[in-house]
């Protein structure tokens, strides 16, 4: 995406980050944007990606919802490791809390609505408009998994599945809402999920491993 929720903060650690993303306006804004010499941004289709550079991790947060290729794309993934490298997976429980509300957004138009408010709120409250990032709005969800759908891609393409977590227990764009006006209930959210079956958790995290590469 545009870098500001994974690549920034992992180059401000430290890390050495390479980002890839095919919407132009996302990686412009990256570029111009990023004030750090150790992340580098590519406007590039991942799976036409090359480089003979091997990665420690390669992080597919929030992509495999929207491609047509999921297996291509992990298996990609998998063939730029290192001897000990793991891809980390965030992806959103298909048939989960965050899903069924943002149908019941679409299908009713409410979001439309949720959004004219709080552009009234702002306006009423005297905020000025902030400047959103470029961000690919386009590109919707085309797939939506059970978690034995992880695991049966994590078969096909070698991987063992060595970690796996609950996300947050909401977040669509109507109960995003109480997160920013009520932040406090953030953090009991994301608590609550961990210990609840994995079947009501809005996101899931995976860490896979490349079996003949793992120690």
């Amino acid at each position: 995406s545009n870098g500001r929720n994974i690549s920034f903060p992992l180059a401000e650690y430290g890390y050495q980050v390479t980002g890839v993303d095919t919407h132009a306006q996302s990686i412009d804004w990256a570029n111009k944007n990023n004030n750090f010499s150790n992340a580098s941004f590519i406007c590039q289709d991942f799976s036409h990606f090359s480089s003979d550079e091997k990665f420690d991790a390669v992080i597919l947060s929030d992509i495999l919802e929207h491609v047509e290729n999921p297996l291509e794309i992990i298996q990609f993934a998998a063939n730029h490791l290192k001897e000990s490298g793991i891809i980390l997976i965030c992806i959103p429980n298909g048939f989960g809390p965050y899903e069924l509300e943002q149908r019941i957004l679409r299908m009713t138009h409410i979001n439309l609505l949720i959004a004219k408010a709080i552009r009234q709120v702002k306006k009423i409250l005297g905020r000025k408009e902030e400047k959103q990032a470029e961000y690919n709005y386009d590109s919707g969800h085309i797939q939506f998994f059970k978690q034995k759908d992880i695991e049966n891609l994590a078969d096909q393409v070698e991987c063992e599945i060595k970690d796996k977590a609950n996300g947050a227990l909401f977040g669509g764009d109507f109960t995003y809402i109480f997160g920013v006006l009520l932040p406090f209930i953030v953090k009991p959210s994301l608590w609550l999920a961990n210990y609840l079956p994995h079947i009501f958790a809005s996101t899931w995290y995976f860490r896979l491993q490349p079996i003949n590469k793992k120690k």
